[in-house]
């Protein structure tokens, strides 16, 4: 993959004016996930020292000899123009999706919408059309993920993190996919097998633990608050498990988000140090339950996973 080598000041000048600020002059992510994405990366960048609530500004910033990783940054780029209402994924028709409704579900529409605008870039490379604000379109040609008016050819790896499932439906039968799915078995580090395997299954013991530490947590509480505090009973041993269970799988997530990229497989350790930690990625999320079907299919996650994919599938 090749990537030009002008993008880093359009890209820090970007954040720098985009990203919210609070009094102080910080940048504050505010928890949300693409302001959180925003912050790494101005740290990343060497505009910024890391803060517990976003990031504080460097008094003299200076764009870094080693750059973090390309792909990464586009995909904090588009995450911040998503929330901003800067970018928007259409249809194979130009149209905007909309989400099937629940039974029972009621969808409000204004009386008089506005127009809607048409896209203006048009699909290329497996991706869809889509719009986005115009005074960002320079921002897209200088990452390399837009050429004229459509997709770049390097944008369709980057979309198959940060797209909306209407584009990529067949993903995991991509061969490209199948072939980054065995890169990924044979470069698992044992460190992270190991970790893996500890986390797949969830133990009476471990269930026994969580309840008892819920337990003391009561305690304390009515203590503090009385005996008539309003704090919920006990939760049963089987919801216990499920919420351990979920935990676990989050856990094994994060294994990925930080130290797996599609085409590196796992990453060595001085790799990691330009990767930033890309959270709600579907394509590291599909990729840990593909790992975790193949290496522990009859573990607590996998039957856990399975369940929730029966759960979702249209009856």
């Amino acid at each position: 993959m090749t990537t030009t080598a002008t993008w880093p000041d359009p890209v820090v000048a970007f954040f720098r004016e985009q990203m919210p600020r609070d009094v102080s002059g910080r940048w504050d992510h505010f928890f949300s996930s693409a302001y959180q994405m925003g912050a790494m990366a101005l740290v990343a960048l060497g505009q910024a020292d890391k803060d517990s609530a976003g990031a504080v500004a460097k008094e003299h910033p200076k764009i870094p000899d080693i750059l973090p990783r390309w792909d990464d940054i586009c995909c904090a780029v588009l995450s911040l123009l998503h929330q901003r209402g800067e970018i928007e994924y259409r249809l194979q028709d130009g149209s905007r999706y909309e989400r099937r409704l629940a039974r029972g579900e009621v969808r409000w529409r204004p009386l008089n919408p506005p127009a809607i605008p048409a896209p203006n870039v048009r699909p290329a490379h497996n991706c869809g059309p889509a719009y986005i604000a115009s005074a960002r379109k320079h921002l897209l040609e200088a990452l390399d993920l837009v050429e004229d008016i459509h997709w770049s050819a390097n944008a369709e790896l980057v979309f198959w993190r940060t797209a909306p499932h209407y584009w990529f439906k067949q993903l995991a039968h991509d061969p490209r996919y199948l072939t980054a799915f065995e890169l990924c078995l044979t470069s698992l580090p044992e460190e992270e097998a190991d970790q893996i395997a500890a986390l797949v299954n969830v133990s009476d013991a471990d269930v026994e633990e969580a309840l008892g530490q819920h337990k003391e947590w009561l305690a304390e509480k009515r203590a503090q608050y009385g005996p008539k505090a309003r704090l919920g009973g006990a939760p049963t041993p089987e919801r216990t498990r499920h919420s351990l269970t979920f935990a676990r799988e989050s856990q094994i997530e994060w294994l990925f988000f930080r130290g797996w990229r599609l085409l590196d497989g796992w990453l060595s350790a001085d790799d990691r140090k330009q990767a930033l930690e890309i959270f709600h990625d579907p394509l590291a999320q599909s990729m840990r339950r593909d790992v975790i079907q193949r290496l522990h299919p009859d573990s607590d996650v996998a039957k856990f996973e399975l369940a929730r994919a029966d759960k979702a599938r249209p009856k």
